[in-house]
């Protein structure tokens, strides 16, 4: 294998398992061994827009986050994706 196809694949596995670290649905779905295929079907949604949240490119509308909760039943709540930034402006 080449150094630098070494190098790119190091840092795709760091980076999944950075993304499972930062991101409460995608520790929650790493933990408890489900697929974001089921997790989709489980909350109403495609399996895109799982990958999505659990990547942080996107923030689930307000009825997925409350079905993001319940399915989890509060292992990720609505609260976790408040940005820092927009819970600042809340408290002020």
């Amino acid at each position: 294998m080449s150094q630098g196809l070494a190098c790119l694949l190091t840092g795709m596995s760091i980076g999944i398992s950075m993304a499972a670290m930062t991101n409460p649905l995608a520790e929650w779905l790493s933990e408890h061994e489900v697929s974001q295929s089921a997790f989709a079907l489980m909350i109403g949604a495609h399996q895109t827009q799982v990958s999505r949240y659990a990547t942080g490119a996107r923030r689930p509308s307000r009825r997925v986050r409350k079905a993001i909760e319940e399915t989890t039943r509060g292992g990720v709540p609505v609260k976790a994706w408040d940005s820092p930034k927009r819970k600042s402006s809340i408290a002020a």
